[in-house]
């Protein structure tokens, strides 16, 4: 067998010597009607050498079509008719065919001068070009092509690698493990390792999208599991470096490693036909399917341990009331399997798929519809099991194991206190997220819990912000500020950071009226602020809410129904001005806010009713036209009909709109600026003022920095949890700028930060401090266990070296100025520039910080191989009588230039390694390292 492969390689550089290729013509190189084309040698003669089948024929370059399809022409591909060719080659067939050709011989000649690195770079199909190197190298390249297939073997071999490690380094390692045994018989063994077991699951996981997607990717997929294979075989078809759907159990975590980096947006750039057919489909789909909320997701689900129900798994997942019932399949398969049949399981799961939503809609005002996993609807669905249902038994243990994965997190106020670089700031966004959701997550959450962090950011329910020496009270709670407003400078209140957040936590008040608001596109209506009287009439406005009506003050007294009613907004201007001109009214504004309540706003259209500057109190729909009407005590005349969604909301104008509200009685907003989805989710069916609270998070980094007393003024007592508002013992302050009554709502969380090698928990203001839970946090070294570095008979791993460093200065110093693990977690094993990096650009300079330029303590923490000692004993002093001068020639400490080359060595110093090692023990931390690896 090998002998007939030996002679197969030798047969393709038989026909195709590398002399060939510079003479080679289009024809010669594709053609569909010939077998001895190029590219047909490359992919079917020399299958058996390794295949490349598969995958776009774009993976050529420029192939002859096999049809007379007309192929679209794009920004990054044509056609003449006969041949299709990336654009990026050239913008005529002959010009792309012949850059081709020389990229091909670049990659051929590279391989035979076993210049591998080379061919890393060049732009040609990943699998198609490694294909070409094989054949033309000396059996330097590994006849294995896929990219995942490299890293399952390199793993098996106990290659370390990272996930953008070159394809060249995988052939080099791993071929360096052949020793004497025969090519083909290494690389078939190999690969056979691979190979066998692989599973196909793109059946399985077509069903599970089938049972999971958005209606929103209905249209691409369609609905029936041959037509979501048939559309992930299309996307199977764009690469050739991967089978997406081929899965070895053994390999997955490479496999999703591998997906990613070829979905990375670097690497996806270079597929451009999948990047088009990406976004022709619905902007995106192809590749979400493929994504972390997918396939990913399926992967996971799958392979790995399913008892272990990861937070990060269930609160991804948008479709929450499926996932909840699938969790309790999950539950049931897992432990009743042993004694519940399998239709019985899938008995119990309808049940409760019925039962629960059912029973929630009846008892609560929100729809299960919108139900989100967290502890508080937990403890809601635990309400509702006061009588039984087929499974009832199953179900209730399955609710309270929830209940005790999902423990209600109170942070209100907290601050994270410890060295620098024990990943405090992360710590904030975990326990900010934890408050939202009401979710205590998992250490292994974190790339989730980031993205969470980020979604909340935006939605503005967390608030970042750092303490200075500059930090006010104006900057945090409220003060006067400047403004221009037509050439003219203004001075307006404005509201500080934690002002603007403890009024979008209080959210609104009063009571949502309107039953029908369900029924409302708000992304398709306009939106109009305007005041009915404000605060200076608020008789004007409670007669508005109480008759459900809007009011304009400008117009004069008359009745304007004719001129409305037979003019349009063109003439109206002429027509206003020349029957009902009166002085006072005359003005620009005035003609301008009746045409916008007359003919701007239009029936249906959204009003938003200000107090002032500062409040909205209602929101309705316009229903009505102009009417003209005479009420006593009320000295407005013009009126339109109104259906009042809300009313007495007493809310702040962020809540609805992303811009501030000015003093105009009337105008229009640019529908970009208005907050649709919170809209949306206030005035869903049934929703009442209290179930759209949501809790808010504001961050303090480096709270010890500023004036605390200075800052929070007046707050410190409102801090308290039973001084909040919605408390029974809840305290108000009129607030010195405003004038207008504050508190602090119950769902408003703070959390700060203090690095106590910065200044000590102490300096804080008393009043502060026990109005603050206290956490310490400090370096966690465990974290860096699995990070090795191996050298010679030199074996250490971070952990130990933090340890090491940690233990020394906190004899030298204190246990405050230790070092954070966050300055080596991202180092990856064997990765000594990055390491020498870290040590260069931040330990020294922070041991420079801590010891004042003392270099003689730095080297009792780092030893010998990062400081020297200067023996000054040969110094000569100025001629100047000084008594014992000679005293003074003390020796003196260096730092020692690290480099990459140098710094295991300086770190085996550190740890006080010794210089050999036995044989046997050699081996033993070796084998240890490997398998930790």
């Amino acid at each position: 067998m090998n002998e007939k492969l030996h002679q197969l390689k030798q047969d393709f550089l038989s026909y195709w010597p590398l002399e060939k290729l510079e003479k080679m013509t289009l024809e010669e190189y594709t053609d569909t009607k010939r077998e001895n084309s190029f590219c047909y040698w490359v992919e079917h003669i020399t299958r058996d050498l390794g295949s490349v089948v598969g995958g776009s024929s774009y993976k050529f370059g420029i192939f002859k079509k096999g049809s007379d399809t007309p192929t679209e022409k794009t920004s990054y591909r044509d056609s003449d008719g006969e041949y299709a060719w990336y654009t990026k080659y050239g913008t005529t067939t002959q010009e792309a065919f012949e850059k081709i050709k020389q990229i091909i011989i670049i990659v051929a000649t590279s391989a035979q001068e076993d210049n591998l690195k080379a061919i890393d770079t060049i732009d040609l199909g990943t699998a198609y070009k490694w294909k070409i190197a094989f054949l033309y190298g000396d059996f330097n390249v590994l006849n294995i092509f896929k990219l995942e297939a490299l890293r399952f073997v390199a793993k098996n071999l106990q290659i370390p690698f990272k996930k953008k490690t070159p394809v060249s380094v995988y052939h080099r390692e791993i071929l360096k493990r052949k020793g004497s045994e025969n090519f083909f018989d290494f690389s078939h063994h190999l690969w056979d390792q691979y190979y066998r077991g692989l599973i196909d699951v793109k059946k399985e996981f077509a069903s599970w999208l089938n049972n999971q997607t958005h209606d929103s990717y209905r249209n691409y997929l369609g609905y029936t599991l041959n037509s979501i294979q048939e559309r992930l075989n299309e996307i199977d078809t764009f690469f050739d470096e991967i089978d997406f759907f081929l899965v070895n159990p053994e390999n997955v975590e490479e496999h999703i490693n591998a997906i990613e980096l070829i979905l990375s947006k670097i690497e996806r750039e270079k597929k451009a036909d999948f990047v088009e057919y990406d976004l022709k489909n619905s902007n995106g789909i192809p590749k979400a399917l493929l994504g972390k909320n997918n396939y990913l997701r399926f992967l996971n689900e799958k392979f790995f341990d399913k008892k272990n129900i990861d937070i990060s798994f269930i609160d991804k997942i948008e479709e929450i009331e499926q996932d909840l019932f699938n969790l309790y399949e999950i539950y049931l398969r897992e432990y009743r399997s042993e004694d519940l049949k399998e239709r019985t399981i899938e008995s119990y799961v309808e049940t409760a798929s019925f039962q629960i939503p059912k029973r929630w809609n009846e008892f609560y005002s929100n729809s299960f519809d919108s139900f989100k996993l967290n502890y508080e609807n937990i403890k809601k669905v635990e309400n509702l099991l006061d009588k039984g249902f087929s499974g009832y038994a199953s179900f209730y243990p399955f609710i309270s194991s929830l209940l005790n994965k999902y423990k209600k997190i109170t942070t209100m106020n907290k601050i994270l206190f410890g060295p620098p670089g024990t990943g405090k700031t992360y710590a904030t966004k975990k326990l900010a997220v934890e408050s939202i959701d009401k979710i205590k997550y998992t250490e292994e959450s974190r790339e989730f819990i980031i993205q969470r962090y980020d979604e909340l950011y935006e939605k503005n329910q967390i608030t970042f912000t750092t303490f200075h020496q500059s930090m006010s009270y104006e900057d945090f709670v409220e003060g006067i500020k400047p403004k221009t407003e037509d050439n003219q400078v203004i001075y307006e209140v404005e509201d500080g950071i934690f002002k603007k957040i403890a009024n979008k936590a209080k959210g609104i008040k009063g009571e949502i009226t309107s039953n029908n608001s369900s029924a409302i596109d708000f992304k398709k209506v306009n939106y109009f602020k305007m005041s009915v009287g404000g605060k200076t009439r608020k008789d004007i406005h409670d007669w508005c809410i109480e008759n459900n009506y809007i009011a304009l003050g400008y117009g004069t007294t008359n009745d304007l129904s004719d001129i409305i009613h037979n003019s349009d907004q063109r003439s109206f201007r002429e027509a206003y001005e020349k029957e009902y001109f009166v002085k006072g009214e005359h003005s620009s504004y005035s003609i301008t806010a009746i045409a916008a309540f007359n003919y701007w706003m239009q029936k249906e259209d959204i009003v938003l009713v200000s107090l002032g500057n500062h409040i909205i109190d209602a929101i309705g729909i316009v229903k009505g036209d102009y009417e003209y009407k005479n009420i006593d005590g009320i000295p407005y005349h013009h009126f339109r009909k109104v259906e009042w969604l809300a009313t007495n909301l007493d809310a702040d104008p962020s809540l609805f709109v992303d811009k501030n509200i000015s003093q105009q009685t009337i105008y229009q907003f640019d529908n970009s600026d208005i907050k649709v989805d919170y809209l949306e989710q206030t005035f869903s069916k049934q929703t009442t003022t209290e179930e759209i609270k949501k809790d808010h998070v504001l961050i303090i980094d480096e709270i010890n920095r500023g004036n605390v007393s200075a800052i929070f003024g007046e707050l410190i007592t409102l801090l308290e949890p039973d001084k909040r508002l919605g408390q029974p013992e809840a305290i108000t302050v009129k607030l010195p700028y405003s004038k207008t009554e504050f508190g602090v709502p119950h769902n408003l969380h703070i959390i700060g930060t203090m690095n106590t090698a910065d200044r000590s928990v102490e300096a804080l203001d008393t009043a502060l401090r026990r109005r603050f839970e206290f956490t310490e946090v400090m370096p966690k070294p465990e974290l860096l266990e699995k990070i090795i570095f191996i050298e010679d008979e030199l074996i250490f791993n971070l952990k130990e070296v933090l340890e090491t460093i940690n233990n020394r200065v906190e004899v030298l110093i204190d246990r405050d100025h230790t070092i954070g693990h966050s300055y080596f977690i991202n180092i990856e094993s064997g990765d000594t520039e990055a390491l020498a990096n870290t040590f260069n650009n931040k330990v020294i300079p922070l041991l420079q910080e801590y010891f004042y330029g003392d270099y003689g303590k730095i080297g009792l923490v780092l030893g010998n191989g990062f400081v020297e000692q200067k023996n000054n004993g040969k110094i000569k002093f100025a001629k100047f009588s000084y008594q014992n001068q000679e005293d003074l020639k003390t020796p003196s400490f260096l730092l020692k230039k690290i480099t990459p080359e140098n710094i295991i060595k300086a770190i085996s110093e550190t740890l006080g390694m010794p210089k050999e090692k036995k044989e046997n023990e050699q081996k033993e931390v070796l084998t240890e390292a490997m398998e930790t690896l």
